[in-house]
């Protein structure tokens, strides 16, 4: 079963976080990762790539993919929210610690479990 998840960079372009993404081989190898645009209230969508759109295939690419998004982050000179969202749920990256991940992998699995 797949999951579609949506990062969105608060305050930076998300090409960055894109490329980052594409080039971890522990996301690359277990996702499908897309640009994107996200319109924002009062606009037309088409603008600025802010979106980085993530098709994973089971809670341990979650996991791999958080990790990398609090990398990532690391990089930047100050460190942009990074909002992923998930059928309605939305958690901000601000820690790669292990408990961090853990608890946001739980938070974005949880509309699966509401499911069955």
């Amino acid at each position: 079963m797949s999951m579609e998840l949506s990062l969105t960079v608060e305050g930076e372009d998300a090409t960055s976080l894109h490329r980052w993404l594409t080039r971890d081989p522990d996301v690359a190898g277990h996702a499908t990762v897309r640009l994107g645009a996200a319109a924002r209230p009062g606009e037309m969508s088409g603008g600025a790539l802010d979106v980085v759109n993530v098709v994973l295939g089971n809670g341990i690419a979650l996991a791999n993919l958080l990790v990398a998004v609090a990398a990532w982050r690391g990089t930047r000179p100050r460190a942009p929210r990074v909002r992923v969202e998930r059928d309605g749920v939305s958690v901000t990256v601000t820690g790669a610690d292990p408990q961090t991940v853990r608890a946001l992998v739980a938070a974005l699995e949880r509309p699966e479990a509401e499911r069955s």
